[in-house]
């Protein structure tokens, strides 16, 4: 006998009722059943989601996974005070219309604003995150859910900054209201979304190393700044100090910060019945990569580049493999150092050493730990190793300082790289000029990525989703026969954070042969001046 499923046997149980229990089940199902929205039964995700006890949930993937009604639902039915962020106003029209023909009478509504109040009382407000201090204006308005609509079209210094205001002083039939966030998304599409692998490293990152299943709760604090953000890993609940650990944060300086637990929930179209094979034949007729990315919701590999783009994600995640595969490799005498160099302000003093072609891990600090050149020397000699050649930046006026210390105070003579420089180089087939030396530096290492290209060098960079997002960031543009690449400042606008690590990454790779050229002088002169073995026979 074929056992009955769930749905059967709640039909069975129904039937088995007399008059009496049927008029019980229906006064304990009535409240349920009011609700202008419930989470689809067959949709497993969309249910999970929904009552995960999650502070801090990433739902989507695949395209049709139920994601707009995910947080239309939650608000209407369960939340006090929502607001549903999305990037543009524009983006905001759809998802009105869903939010109202599931809520048609409200006690207020308008559809300028974007703004409701629920006949029951709950607040829905609507809100686009697109321009420059825009989430400022959210400082201190308080909600008690708060969700993000294709997240990883926002920036998580953006995120971030609204999720602050994560809140609630009301009760709910006799219960504090619940506080959550629930950033709905398919993957990224160019390298502003890549902070999501970061925030939900255990299900999307194929390198961390204890990798969670989906729904499954992990804990995690945010350390430094909205400029600098970054994820750190705890064991459970509970309160957490910095003292003695390796991501110590003058923010915290000791105090405890409580952990927030986070899950990524997977969504499916096949789970989604009110589309199924009509939206496949859809998604089934788009091109690659559009069509892997939105039906298999793969937030890396089935990242879209943008056509402009300089340097591939494909080539970026080619030679982290390599580094991966050659860790245990014998390392090589250091040969160069990239020094991004950042004096205060919100940036950091970050440094790229190379060995061969394998560059080591990147490290930084903070702009307000290293103040003076005299922070930042120390911390190049902290790395360097095997005399190094050591490359600065001299853009704004800042790496001057860290030259001259290290040629007064030490000896050392650095190569000096300064962005808006002229170039006298060409393109590898000569059919460009660059039209500044930052447009040269970042062509040269797309040149050598590219295995398309006979000489190319199999580059090793370490596995960091941040160095990967940077390096996939920037675009190109052809002004008349010339490269210009975009703007560190336009990078920071369109992304809230600057490309620190991947430009030291490029001035190291930039110089190295500068290195090269030094180290085989050195060891001629060396044996030149060596002195004559005695003949044999001689003492």
């Amino acid at each position: 006998m074929q056992a009955q499923t769930a749905t059967e046997a709640l039909e069975a149980f129904v039937k088995s009722l007399d008059p009496k229990g049927k008029a019980e089940l229906d006064a304990l199902l009535g409240p349920e059943l009011s609700k202008p929205w419930l989470p689809e039964p067959t949709n497993k995700p969309q249910l999970e989601a929904y009552f995960s006890d999650a502070d801090l949930l990433l739902y989507g993937g695949a395209a049709g996974g139920g994601k707009t009604d995910l947080l239309c639902g939650y608000a209407l039915c369960e939340a006090r005070r929502t607001v549903i962020f999305r990037r543009q106003a524009t983006d905001l029209e759809d998802f009105w219309d869903r939010l109202t023909t599931l809520s048609p009478e409200n006690r207020k509504q308008d559809s300028v604003k974007k703004r409701l109040v629920t006949m029951d009382g709950r607040l829905v407000e609507l809100a686009h995150l697109e321009a420059p201090g825009s989430e400022k204006s959210w400082q201190g308005r308080a909600h008690d859910f708060i969700g993000f609509e294709e997240g990883a079209q926002l920036t998580a210094q953006k995120v971030s900054f609204v999720m602050g205001w994560l809140r609630s002083a009301e009760e709910d039939g006799g219960r504090k209201q619940r506080c959550r966030v629930i950033i709905a998304s398919n993957p990224p599409i160019g390298g502003e979304g890549l902070w999501l692998i970061e925030w939900f490293a255990p299900w999307l990152d194929p390198l961390f190393s204890k990798p969670a299943a989906p729904g499954e709760l992990r804990w995690a604090i945010k350390v430094g700044t909205d400029e600098e953000i970054k994820t750190v890993w705890v064991d459970g609940p509970g309160q957490y100090t910095d003292e003695g650990q390796p991501w110590r944060s003058e923010e915290l300086d000791g105090k405890p910060r409580d952990a927030m637990s986070r899950t990524f929930i997977p969504a499916r179209l096949e789970d989604n019945r009110y589309l199924g094979e009509d939206y496949r034949k859809v998604l089934n007729d788009m091109p690659e990569p559009l069509r892997s990315q939105l039906l298999h919701g793969d937030f890396l590999a089935g990242r879209k580049d943008d056509e402009m783009q300089v340097v591939p994600s494909e080539w970026v995640r080619a030679a982290q493999a390599r580094w991966e595969a050659n860790k245990d490799r014998p390392r090589e005498p250091m040969l160069h150092m990239g020094v991004d160099v950042a004096q205060g302000g919100a940036d950091t003093s970050t440094v790229a050493g190379l060995r061969g072609v394998r560059f080591e891990p990147i490290d930084e600090r903070p702009g307000k730990e290293t103040p003076t050149p005299v922070e930042i020397v120390e911390q190049v000699f902290r790395l360097r190793r095997d005399d190094a050649g050591i490359t600065v930046d001299h853009g704004g006026g800042y790496g001057g300082g860290v030259s001259s210390h290290l040629k007064t105070h030490n000896n050392i003579i650095t190569y000096p790289f300064v962005p808006g420089a002229g170039s006298g180089s060409r393109t590898r087939d000569g059919s460009l000029k660059f039209k500044n030396l930052r447009a040269e530096a970042w062509w040269k290492f797309r040149e050598a990525l590219d295995p398309g290209n006979p000489d190319h060098e199999l580059i090793e960079l370490p596995p960091d989703s941040k160095l990967l997002a940077q390096l996939t960031a920037p675009t190109w543009k052809p002004v008349r026969d010339e490269i210009l690449i975009e703007s560190k400042d336009d990078i920071r606008k369109r992304l809230g954070t600057s490309t620190d690590r991947a430009d030291a990454v490029i001035m190291c790779w930039f110089h190295r042969k500068k290195s090269l050229l030094r180290k085989v002088v050195q060891s001629h002169t060396v044996r030149r001046s060596a002195p004559m073995r005695n003949p044999i026979g001689h003492r």
